[in-house]
């Protein structure tokens, strides 16, 4: 005999290895996710904050990408105020606690810090600012998460060293980040770098982000993981008693094979390893992907050039970078389709280009107000194939969401698709033994999208950039979320 709750058993040998077994899984997949499992909502510093020039604060190369030409923007939407959270950040951090959330994530904005970027004079302004925001975090008894980079390099660093492709910014983005560390000692999950890909093939690739270089996107990949593999060393060497982990944050998109064709299957393994493995190879693993490093060096020869645009990484170099991880930081938002193509195609991306890849959708997947295309089925195959590539390293889920117009505070489409994320994130774990700890999504407020400006709302809160009290309007989709809190488990109801 056995008792429903505690699975006690009370037969013989065989017979008794079953129904233990299916206790067990019974426990396991009541919908739950596992007890201390971390919700909160993701944010950075320019996207929300504004005040872009106030108490000190430097120009960045957003700020310079967007008053140099506002028409890079939808609308010629800016971030100079934004949501204005640098005044109204108690009130964000009351609206995050309020929805029962046990994390919240910022980013620093280094030129608040170092308003040049070099180190010299520190603003203390934006140091305190920092350690009241984190103070307020922590009073409301969420951990604080905190982004040393998410994509806002001071201007005069770019201008003087040509930012993410010099390797002097090495040392420095250490000097930066040592000031911050040591002065918030209240953070519990510090992340060196968001979504290096996005920063390298749109800021130093093809242009169409900050600072607006092209053809630079290898040099700017490695001397972002140096970067982020000494802020790493740095931090475990210096801080030996601080318990807060740390790792960098990767965008992860899957890519399915068009077709169950030979070809196709490598297709969608290759453009893995550009987009994705590139930078989680040498990290947790050691070394660029071999693939990637086969298929530069033939692109080499093909176009007779003395080397390859891949940049070599020595010995010691490799070394250095592997095992800078305590956990792997994860944004997944988007699904696409990858075949096999050798086509050198302008209207392709450098890196379908570099893989030998064309990338595609299906006209039938949902999409979101971008346009990009949303499969959860995606998601889960995302998340297997992080651990059976990496060696099932523990994942924080930094960022995921769906976006609308913002027409409506009524986001039903927001809540089914978050439901589905979650129902995906949730099977990963019980059915293909992920280790995801934590899931934040994006974002807590409609903030500045970058080039899609305020066109695309991501938030829980609604924000009308024309309200110059920028108030706060609580959605739909926040109750789904506290409800999924207060029980830990995916509401039933999709119009919660």
């Amino acid at each position: 005999m056995f008792s429903s709750n505690d699975c006690i058993i009370w037969l013989i040998s065989f017979t008794t290895i079953i129904i233990i077994f299916l206790c067990h899984e019974s426990k396991k997949n009541n919908g739950s996710f596992p007890e201390g499992f971390m919700f909160g909502a993701s944010t950075s510093a320019y996207q929300i904050e504004g005040a872009w020039n106030e108490d000190g604060k430097g120009e960045n190369i957003w700020d310079h990408f967007i008053h140099e030409n506002p028409m890079r923007i939808v609308n010629n939407d800016n971030a100079d105020e934004a949501c204005d959270s640098y005044h109204k950040y108690k009130e964000d951090v009351f609206l995050a606690a309020s929805l029962g959330f046990s994390a919240y994530r910022i980013s620093i904005s280094w030129t608040r810090i170092l308003p040049s970027g070099y180190m010299g004079s520190i603003n203390e302004v934006g140091l305190k600012y920092y350690e009241d925001l984190i103070d307020e975090i922590v009073k409301h008894n969420m951990k604080a998460v905190v982004t040393l980079h998410h994509f806002d390099l001071p201007q005069r660093l770019q201008k003087d060293f040509g930012g993410w492709t010099n390797p002097k910014l090495i040392d420095i983005f250490v000097d930066y980040s040592r000031i911050v560390i040591e002065r918030l000692e209240k953070v519990d999950y510090w992340i060196t770098v968001n979504e290096p890909r996005i920063i390298c093939n749109y800021g130093y690739g093809n242009g169409k982000s900050a600072p607006g270089l092209e053809y630079q996107e290898f040099e700017c990949t490695k001397v972002i993981i140096m970067s982020h593999a000494a802020v790493y060393r740095m931090y475990k060497n210096e801080f030996p008693n601080r318990k807060a982990k740390m790792a960098i944050t990767l965008d992860c998109e899957w890519f399915e094979p068009k077709t169950r064709s030979s070809k196709d299957i490598a297709a969608a393994e290759r453009i893995l390893e550009f987009q994705i493995g590139i930078f989680a190879h040498p990290i947790l693993k050691g070394g660029w992907p071999k693939v990637v490093e086969d298929r530069m060096e033939n692109r080499r020869l093909m176009e007779n050039l003395p080397i390859s645009q891949l940049p070599k990484l020595t010995d010691d170099e490799i070394e250095f970078i592997n095992g800078t991880f305590d956990f792997l930081g994860v944004n997944h938002y988007y699904t696409n389709y990858a075949e096999y193509d050798s086509d050198n195609n302008i209207e392709k991306s450098r890196n379908e280009i570099n893989a030998g890849v064309l990338i595609t959708v299906d006209p039938s997947w949902d999409k979101n107000s971008l346009g990009r295309t949303v499969t959860t089925w995606g998601t889960r195959k995302m998340f297997k194939w992080l651990k059976e590539t990496y060696n099932n390293p523990e994942i924080f889920i930094s960022e995921y969401g769906y976006s609308d117009n913002g027409t409506t505070l009524e986001d039903n489409e927001r809540i089914r698709f978050s439901r589905m994320y979650l129902s995906a994130f949730h099977d990963a774990i019980y059915k293909d033994e992920v280790r995801i700890f934590a899931a934040l999504t994006w974002s807590l407020l409609d903030n500045f999208e970058w080039s899609f400006g305020y066109s695309a709302h991501f938030g829980l809160f609604y924000i009308d950039q024309n309200d110059p009290n920028k108030t706060r309007i609580r959605k739909k989709l926040a109750h789904f979320y506290k409800k999924l809190t207060a029980t830990g488990r995916i509401p039933e109801d999709l119009h919660t």
